[in-house]
């Protein structure tokens, strides 16, 4: 499992060093988007490279996990290339998404490879709906596409009301699934940690956009925009990074209704 944290560990340092490169270029401050690209090119190019090759222990050290690592180190190389080319902004999207899935995949890697997920099913009922099985399923989509949207408004692609609009929908979506979590797994030890797990970063989430929001409309702090904005990105691949954990201990657990 330690193997699998450290991808974690490593995937997510290079994601936080993209956040402040794409903030520093949306604030416009030259000396920042030298500075802060710099330094996620380095870290790029030293971090991705130990991921790629932790990735790669893992598929010969954990056959139970062979397939998912032996995606994500493809992942994490494609991650490179479109980070490495210059192919435009709607590649610029595609690298941040894909920077924010493979933090989600490697979390999801190590909850794999955690004595939880090895432990016998809890198995608990489906009943209600949409049915917790179902929510397993689309919540990890409906964040994806909410982190789309963010990665094109901060490139610029879109304006920002698709993602205040987005965030509002998502945001409501999740906490309905979280408290129908809580509600029918309330005696499930993992489902429940992970049903609050995931509506408190969906509140830290909703906090931090707001915060950017409020920061960028008045007077400029480049320091302060840097350090919100980045943060609101981080929780933003939590958040995505603790659907998928759900989703994959909801699939294990709940019986589908009958």
């Amino acid at each position: 499992m330690w193997p699998a944290i450290l991808a974690v560990i490593l995937c997510l340092a290079v994601l936080v060093t993209g956040g402040m490169a794409t903030t520093a270029t949306s604030l416009g401050v030259p000396e920042g988007v030298l500075y802060y690209a710099m330094l996620h090119r380095q870290a790029g190019e030293v971090l991705g490279a130990a991921l790629i090759a932790v990735l790669a222990w893992i598929v010969f050290a954990k056959p139970k996990a062979r397939m998912l690592a032996a995606l994500l180190c493809l992942a994490a190389v494609l991650q490179g290339v479109l980070g490495a080319l210059p192919l435009g902004t709607t590649a610029a999207v595609v690298h941040a998404c894909l920077a924010q899935m493979l933090l989600a995949g490697t979390v999801a890697l190590a909850a794999s490879l955690s004595p939880a997920w090895d432990e016998p099913p809890q198995t608990i009922r489906d009943y209600g709906w949409p049915s917790l099985r179902s929510m397993a399923l689309f919540l990890p989509v409906l964040v994806t596409m909410q982190v789309g949207l963010g990665a094109a408004f901060r490139h610029r692609i879109l304006g920002l009301m698709p993602h205040v609009i987005g965030a509002m929908l998502v945001s409501m979506i999740i906490l309905i699934a979280g408290s129908f979590v809580l509600q029918q797994c309330k005696d499930h030890k993992t489902l429940a940690g992970l049903g609050r797990a995931t509506m408190v970063f969906t509140f830290v989430q909703v906090f931090l956009g707001l915060a950017v929001f409020t920061v960028r409309s008045m007077p400029p702090d480049a320091t302060v925009i840097l350090v919100v904005a980045t943060g609101h990105v981080a929780t933003g691949a939590a958040l995505l990074a603790c659907c998928v954990v759900l989703g994959m201990f909801v699939r294990k657990n709940v019986i589908p209704k009958t």
